[in-house]
């Protein structure tokens, strides 16, 4: 009776009793095997294709990289600076220029001649109004 009941749980004899379509036997499993290449073609590879490799991730290299941007980043920030301080001298310079012509100089950025613009009306242009800061 032993030999009965430890055939009951043999596993290879458990898939060879499976002998149906779809079935763990191995004729039925060489079966569908050959329906899946019959199926499929010639196409089925015969490995999966290989992962593509991890970078490698290069602390000395990130920090480099870093260093060229921050640099690159103060630079153009130092030709900025020195582009707004470049323009201030020219509003500087035209104002000086007004004022030597002993005219009333007013405006922030634009500097012009406050006598040219009439903030109570009156028959000027756009382009008396444009010419009056300098555009």
């Amino acid at each position: 009776m032993a030999a009965q009941v430890m055939a009951v749980w043999d596993f290879d004899a458990a898939a060879e009793r499976r002998d149906s379509t779809g079935g763990t036997s191995k004729r039925s499993v060489l079966e569908q095997a050959k329906q899946l290449e019959l199926w499929a073609g010639s196409d089925i590879p015969t490995a999966p294709p290989a992962a593509p490799a991890e970078p490698v991730f290069d602390l000395k290299a990130l920090k480099e990289q870093e260093a060229a941007e921050m640099k690159k980043k103060i630079e153009e920030n130092a030709l900025k600076a020195k582009q707004k301080e470049k323009e201030e001298d020219e509003r500087i310079a035209k104002m000086q220029a007004l004022e030597a012509q002993g005219v009333k100089v007013a405006g922030g950025m634009h500097k012009f001649d406050a006598s040219e613009v009439d903030v109570h009306g009156g028959n000027a242009t756009a382009d008396d109004f444009l010419d009056a800061f300098g555009m």
